[in-house]
């Protein structure tokens, strides 16, 4: 409501005030299951902005864009008496030290994508992140602890910002940054890149109203998307699957010689085509080994195995330890992969679950055996094409 002003003095005349509470919701891509939690850098983020129940449970449950604009202009979310947190300033309590617009801009950055994330913790409080704020995906509820996923069992991939603020090009070799061989480095997604992209006032004509943003966010994005239009074994990087959204320019565009260092360091440049737009330029994982793990792709194809195959195994627990209760894996493991490779995730698969591997001394101690072997589809990395220039009256072979 606009302010009242006194005007009974003077002329006699007629004051018209016009109070812009307006907002502009963004457009979204299709809505879908894909399921994300994002570690913010300030855990205050959740009795912001979260419901009652949600500051009890200590995490924020966001189905969609419209729900997280919607936490900051109703009443009904968090304590928005006492911070003053409407729309139109995000980071109305900054001055306290409790700022959450970097949080809360990553969290819409990652939502333009369609997929839905749950919000809580702090990067210190989670096992194995790497530094600031952290997105993990490839979750479901069933593997989420007060909001955050279980990384040690290698049920999600971590995707982190890397490379300082994104200002100048940096690549830390401290051992905080780039790949390495240590338990679960399969999970773990390093991403370069900073994008300049407009606030809550989308005005183009205001330079102070621009945010900055990590791509780590977007990079989690790019998996809900490649999770609605294909399927998780399939790469997020490139043009079909890796546009980078909302994008006015990036802090810092690597050259092709930086991008190569960042792509030795296991570290996933986002980069600018001019006329074409920004991209997702890499598909690492920070595994260094040459195994194929070290690929986004196939290393949630396993996540995608271990969570299907693994639920028909914990089906069979207490079942008859019999050639008919191994049979009954095989057939539906099978199933499972034959999906699979119809749909170009695997080459091939072989389950073995019989006698060879449940001798009777397994059984006697109450042990299932079963042996799944794949071979994981691989995505592009070098492509190389020749040109061949040849006279008119030669023959083309």
């Amino acid at each position: 409501m606009a302010e009242f002003l006194t005007i009974n003095s003077g002329r006699a005349r007629v004051v018209i005030n016009v109070d812009d509470a307006s907002f502009v919701n963004l457009i979204t891509e299709a809505a879908n299951t894909h399921l994300s939690a994002y570690i913010p850098t300030r855990k205050e983020i959740v009795g912001f902005l979260g419901n009652t129940a949600e500051r009890d449970q200590g995490f924020l449950e966001v189905p969609n864009l419209d729900n997280w604009h919607k936490r900051l202009r109703d009443t009904s979310f968090g304590v928005s008496g006492e911070v003053g947190l409407t729309y139109a300033n995000p980071e109305s309590n900054e001055e306290a030290g409790q700022g959450i617009s970097a949080d809360w801009y990553s969290v819409q950055n990652y939502l333009l994508y369609g997929g839905a994330a749950v919000v809580g913790a702090t990067s210190a409080d989670f096992s194995g992140a790497l530094i600031d704020s952290v997105f993990c995906t490839d979750i479901d509820k069933a593997t989420t602890t007060e909001g955050i996923p279980s990384e040690r069992g290698g049920d999600c991939v971590a995707i982190t910002p890397a490379g300082g603020s994104g200002s100048t090009f940096l690549v830390e070799r401290d051992g905080t940054e780039g790949g390495s061989d240590s338990a679960f480095a399969e999970n773990k997604i390093q991403v370069y890149g900073y994008k300049t992209h407009l606030g809550h006032e989308r005005n183009t004509a205001k330079s102070d109203s621009f945010i900055t943003t990590s791509c780590a966010a977007d990079v989690a994005g790019c998996l809900a998307r490649t999770d609605s239009r294909f399927a998780p074994f399939f790469s997020p990087a490139g043009f079909t699957r890796g546009r980078i959204l909302d994008v006015i320019k990036l802090k810092n565009s690597p050259t092709e010689t930086q991008q190569d260092t960042l792509f030795d360091q296991h570290i996933n440049p986002v980069v600018t085509f001019i006329g074409e737009g920004t991209f997702l330029f890499g598909d690492k994982t920070a595994k260094t080994s040459t195994s194929t793990l070290s690929r986004i792709n196939v290393s949630r194809l396993f996540i995608l195995l271990k969570r299907d195959i693994g639920r028909i195994a914990r089906s069979l627990l207490f079942e008859q330890n019999d050639n008919e209760t191994r049979q009954t894996f095989v057939n539906r493991a099978s199933r499972i992969l034959d999906g699979i490779r119809a749909d170009r995730g695997i080459f091939d698969f072989r389950v073995v679950c019989d006698s060879s591997n449940n001798p009777p001394d397994r059984i006697d101690a109450n042990i299932f055996v079963a042996d799944v072997f794949v071979k994981p589809t691989k995505s592009i990395n070098f492509l190389q094409l020749t040109f061949t220039n040849k006279n008119q009256d030669a023959e083309l072979s």
